[in-house]
């Protein structure tokens, strides 16, 4: 892949579980890394073929190969929230890139 396709700075971050000052259970997301990206959105028939698979999904992500990435992660864009879905995929195991099935998530 050029590395012109991966230009957008993403951070990414991880859910973690910490209580409050009442012992409260309270989950919330602190940075894991940052990493360029190539984000994709699902167009047209891509878009219709992804959904038989699940229906949630808007957008592909492609990063460069970072280690203990998991599916309770989430990329946020700028002021755009993607969540992902299901666990990335290691391109052919080769410890290359690792793609991501996320969705869009508007507050």
């Amino acid at each position: 892949m050029k590395a012109g396709k991966l230009r957008h700075l993403v951070e990414i971050q991880a859910l973690v579980e910490t209580t409050n000052e009442y012992g409260e259970p309270v989950q919330s997301y602190v940075k894991f890394a940052d990493a360029y990206a190539e984000i994709r959105p699902l167009l047209g028939r891509e878009n219709f073929a992804e959904k038989q698979l699940n229906s949630d999904q808007t957008h592909k992500i492609k990063i460069r190969y970072l280690p203990n990435i998991t599916a309770t992660m989430r990329v946020v864009h700028g002021t755009k929230v993607y969540e992902l879905i299901g666990f990335p995929v290691n391109w052919e195991e080769r410890n290359i890139f690792l793609t991501f099935n996320a969705e869009e998530k508007y507050d």
